[in-house]
């Protein structure tokens, strides 16, 4: 018979293993925490409506104003329809006659009113023909002032139809993409352009839950920021946002630092970086 030596369970020893891991840090805090910095706004402009690309107004880098025109396409078709419909709101030759005609009518059945009233001129057959001639002027002239506000609504939509021919910038920034070149056919909902707002930019970091509870919203944050040439740049921001839960897959939380960047200093796309110190100064 095979016999196994017994094992003894030492009560003592394991007792003071679990005092020392009890004496442990709950979590091990690295030198800093970090992220990535994302411009302010960072916006895809699309085509509303297809085309022929016929001009660029700008070029890859350049900085653009709000309504500034960015991508021209041909438009020839728009322009004429946008005269003829102009043409066409313009004419009131119509309405304007039939106004009159319908305010002579109107005179005309007043006196002649009057006259069956007080010497019995007029017969009361002319007087009801009057009236009839007038009220069916009045009616004509309704008709051609409802038309005519059709007119203007459709040279409205015309111009408009020709505003979205071409493309314009929403937001003052910088162009980061140019994705079509002159002569190529752009389709509804095709993405031309890439324009970003790095006035301001945030520093996204996803952080262990311990870590972002340091962060308060509105607080204010110090971070240094990769530069080129292996220079780093320091600014101040303030907390533009903690998520209020935690990612289901890693258990990090969304924490996001606004800065000014009205300089251009810090670059989108680099690392920034909060000193353990900064994080201890915040709690």
């Amino acid at each position: 018979m095979i016999r196994f030596p017994s094992l003894r369970f030492d009560w003592r020893a394991a007792s003071l293993l679990l005092a020392g891991l009890c004496l442990m840090p709950l979590t091990t805090r690295s030198a800093e925490v970090s992220g990535l910095v994302y411009p302010m706004l960072d916006i895809q402009l699309s085509v509303q409506v297809g085309g022929l690309v016929q001009k660029l107004h700008t070029k890859l880098g350049q900085a653009v104003k709000e309504g500034q025109t960015l991508v021209e396409f041909d438009a020839s078709v728009q322009q004429l329809e946008l005269k003829r419909k102009t043409v066409i709101a313009q004419d009131t030759s119509e309405l304007e006659s039939t106004r009159t005609r319908a305010q002579v009518y109107d005179e005309l059945y007043k006196l002649s009113e009057t006259a069956t009233r007080n010497t019995r001129s007029v017969s009361v057959e002319e007087l009801l023909k009057l009236k009839l001639d007038k009220v069916s002027a009045e009616g004509r002239m309704q008709q051609l002032e409802a038309q005519k506000q059709r007119e203007l609504i459709e040279r409205d939509q015309a111009q408009l139809e020709l505003q979205q021919k071409s493309v314009r910038a929403p937001i003052n920034g910088v162009i980061a993409d140019i994705l079509v070149d002159p002569g190529e056919w752009a389709k509804p909902g095709d993405i031309v352009m890439r324009l970003v707002d790095t006035s301001s930019v945030d520093l996204r970091m996803h952080l262990p839950p311990v870590v972002a509870a340091s962060f308060k919203t509105g607080a204010r944050v110090n971070a240094t920021f990769e530069a080129t040439r292996g220079n780093s740049v320091s600014a101040e921001g303030h907390v533009l946002f903690v998520s209020p839960v935690a990612d289901g897959a890693s258990g990090l939380v969304d924490v996001r630092v606004r800065f000014l960047n009205s300089r251009g200093l810090i670059r989108a796309g680099s690392k920034g970086h909060i000193a353990d110190a900064e994080l201890a100064r915040m709690r």
